[in-house]
């Protein structure tokens, strides 16, 4: 993955948020719509970087060290903030749990 689709990438994030909703009442999605995408989103970026670390290993050209550590290093970034979103989500479960009615 080079630089340059990295920043395409985020620039294509960056138009993303810029069409987010202003106001917190009106969302256009619902939230575990988008926490399922991310998944998906996380185990396709792991699948990718443990498939690009496979070929480099068996010696198929065109893949650089620097490549596969990029790839890796993408998704441990994806898996890490995916516990993140899910540590915060336990926190608010338990939380609800002990509201007093």
């Amino acid at each position: 993955m080079s630089n340059s689709h990295m920043l395409a990438e985020m620039a294509l994030m960056k138009r993303g948020a810029s069409h987010a909703p202003l106001h917190a009442n009106t969302p256009s999605e619902k939230f575990s719509d988008l926490f399922i995408d991310a998944l998906k989103n996380t185990n396709a970026i792991q699948s990718q970087a443990s498939d690009l670390t496979r070929r480099f290993v068996s010696g198929e050209s065109g893949i650089s060290a620097a490549d596969v550590m990029r790839m890796n290093h993408k998704s441990e970034i994806s898996m890490e903030a995916t516990k993140q979103v899910r540590n915060k989500l336990l926190e608010q479960y338990k939380e609800i749990l002990n509201t007093q009615l």
